[in-house]
């Protein structure tokens, strides 16, 4: 036999017996079981755009977002360091500042395995821009330019990575089963939503199964990240679904930075469970003002828009003012402020009668009329504020 045939032969038998040794290593791997998880969903957003805040943003509350961004940075480092064999971290990246490379690099070197960090990528569904009626049109049997390219971006990462097989037919299902369930008066943007949380969900489960980790349904998840009232509820609002947890995904709210100025020069006092997923978020403002919203979280596509009705009556307020910032672009869920004090030309559709407001419930899904409606109320009493908004009734 030639020399070559003869080194052939050996290579081929070496790959062959070092697969085999992967393989044996890897199936007598034991299972590491996990209690609870951290996401990090893009925690840098401010630091992508460096010290100076941009032009037309107000300085004084950049810098605060900024700093408070870089206090988060120090605590995320921290929490990572003490985290024990029973934890993992999922990391969403964002841009490439040095804050990001740091919490990526300290996370897989102290925890390895545990740490899973989101490769894929998701698209913007620019093709439906100007579409009318656009998700009955995106399901209509008739081809819309663009739509199969757009959803083979989405499912395959713009290429760099296999299309998951049966993904796309499943998510068309439970498209046209919430279509027939809540109608189809959603924007675009809710689309990505929807294949981009399928596909995260899709990366987490194979990454844990090649890892050998294990999981019970009631496992402990929180969420911090920004903002707060955006990526950081959007980009996790669909996996306990998807992934088969019995509880929600929490959102820390100290942990994850708000350009509502609020919020920002205020102080966060705490989360309220209201049940079945509501969440209540309180605030005290650096004026003295009650601050409030009401969150989902977690949600499936087929749930309905929820409000929280609350009651005027012991707060002696009425609605003055519907704010609406859309502060990061077409994309992003809108931030919107209700201010309660002298009445100005209130709104019908978030006061019904003098004595009670009416608030879409936030969970982060982009469809049209969920957004965050944060209510602040100068000079009240902060215990009415809380019992009244605690009382609120939530309904469709």
């Amino acid at each position: 036999m030639k020399l070559r045939n003869i080194c052939a032969v050996v290579l081929v038998a070496g790959i062959a017996l070092v697969t085999s040794w992967n393989n044996t290593i890897f199936a007598s791997k034991p299972p590491h079981r996990i209690e609870r998880i951290t996401w990090f969903i893009h925690p840098y957003c401010w630091s992508m755009t460096g010290d100076e805040a941009p032009n037309g943003v107000d300085a004084k509350k950049w810098k605060a977002c900024l700093t408070w961004e870089r206090n988060n940075h120090q605590k995320y480092m921290q929490m990572i360091s003490r985290m024990g064999a029973k934890e993992a971290v999922i990391i969403y990246p964002i841009g490439n500042s040095e804050p990001m490379q740091e919490l990526m690099a300290h996370a897989r070197f102290r925890l390895g395995d545990q740490c899973v960090i989101i490769k894929r990528t998701s698209v913007d569904p620019e093709f439906m821009n100007g579409v009318q009626d656009p998700i009955r049109q995106f399901l209509d049997d008739s081809p819309l330019p663009g739509r199969a390219e757009w959803i083979e971006a989405m499912i395959t990462s713009q290429g760099k990575h296999a299309a998951p097989d049966g993904l796309a037919a499943e998510l068309d299902r439970e498209l046209r089963v919430a279509c027939r369930t809540i109608g189809y008066d959603w924007r675009p943007e809710s689309l990505e939503v929807l294949y981009y949380s399928r596909l995260v969900a899709y990366e987490i489960e194979n990454t844990f199964r090649e890892r050998n980790i294990t999981y019970e349904p009631n496992l402990k998840c929180v969420a911090v990240g920004e903002g707060f009232e955006q990526c950081a509820m959007t980009w996790k609002g669909m996996l306990p679904g998807y992934l088969g947890l019995s509880s929600p995904i929490e959102n820390e709210a100290r942990l994850s930075v708000t350009g509502q100025p609020e919020v920002v020069f205020g102080e966060f006092k705490e989360r309220i469970n209201l049940g079945d997923e509501i969440r209540l978020f309180l605030w005290r403002g650096a004026e003295g003002e009650s601050i409030g919203l009401f969150t989902r979280a977690s949600f499936c596509w087929s749930d309905p828009q929820q409000y929280a009705t609350v009651s005027l009556k012991e707060l002696d307020l009425e609605v003055s003012e519907v704010r609406v910032n859309q502060i990061r672009g077409r994309r992003a869920n809108q931030i919107s402020t209700i201010v309660l004090g002298p009445r100005f030309d209130p709104s019908p559709a978030f006061q019904p009668d003098p004595d009670h407001l009416r608030v879409p419930i936030f969970a982060g899904s982009r469809r049209g009329g969920d957004h965050a409606y944060y209510i602040v109320a100068p000079a009240v009493d902060p215990e009415v504020f809380r019992e009244n908004l605690i009382d609120a009734q939530v309904s469709p």
